[in-house]
């Protein structure tokens, strides 16, 4: 089990400029038997922006929600909201198919949303995104190669 809370600055994953991120995540895994595992995953992370958009690129770019949208203005650098807060759950089987070969099988859900400085006065139009994501794979992991 690993519980973990961390504070650090990001590249604002292409929504900010740039973003001061708390993450708070549990982590738990479990042995079955010898070569199965299964793991569950749980998190959330609040994502400030680092720099606020000026007035003047405020006035020169288009809002989400703005009713009747300039062509000739381009979208905002960046999403305009200030925060945005991103969850996620998860859980996972792994089975060992050898010394070196390791498979997986995962699903999470993820949900972004947006502070109400997004919505531009709309009501309610914080929610985005709900993402479901289901990864299979394969790990294999050579032996160690000694250097003289």
């Amino acid at each position: 089990m690993d519980l973990r809370y961390e504070h650090f600055l990001t590249s604002g994953s292409g929504l900010f400029a740039g973003a001061e991120t708390d993450l708070a995540r549990l982590t738990a895994t479990r042995p079955l038997n010898r070569i199965w595992s299964v793991g569950a995953d749980l998190g959330f992370s609040r994502n400030s922006r680092l720099q606020s958009l000026s007035v003047a690129q405020q006035s020169t770019c288009n809002v989400p929600g703005q009713s009747n949208p300039n062509p000739t203005f381009p979208t905002c650098p960046g999403v305009s909201a200030n925060i945005y807060d991103y969850a996620f759950a998860g859980l996972s089987v792994h089975r060992q198919f050898g010394r070196s070969l390791h498979g997986y099988l995962s699903y999470e859900f993820n949900e972004l949303w947006f502070d109400h400085s997004y919505c531009g006065g709309l009501p309610q139009c914080s929610r985005i995104s709900n993402r479901d994501v289901v990864t299979i794979g394969l790990d294999w992991t050579p032996r160690p190669i000694r250097l003289d």
